[in-house]
């Protein structure tokens, strides 16, 4: 969500919870993202959620098992250019 020198500001799920959430989506239970603060100094390293060959990406998976986008879901789509 932003980037500040204080720290990092994300919204998400606990990937220990995907497959659950994902499911609860895809049945139309109320589920709601976390939004979490990381401080700088606690900030070891940030990926970018992308395909690895045959391997989905995290949002392809959310897709798939939910029905639904991980950015309309979180919130945060992107603006077509």
């Amino acid at each position: 969500m932003e980037i500040t020198p204080a720290g990092v500001s994300v919204r998400g799920v606990d990937l220990n919870s995907f497959d659950e959430i994902t499911g609860m989506l895809r049945s139309e239970e109320h589920v709601m993202p976390a939004t979490v603060f990381f401080p700088l100094n606690r900030m070891e390293r940030m990926e970018l959620d992308v395909n690895n060959g045959p391997i989905p990406s995290l949002a392809e998976r959310f897709l798939s098992k939910s029905g639904q986008s991980a950015a309309r879901f979180l919130g945060v789509e992107e603006e077509l250019a």
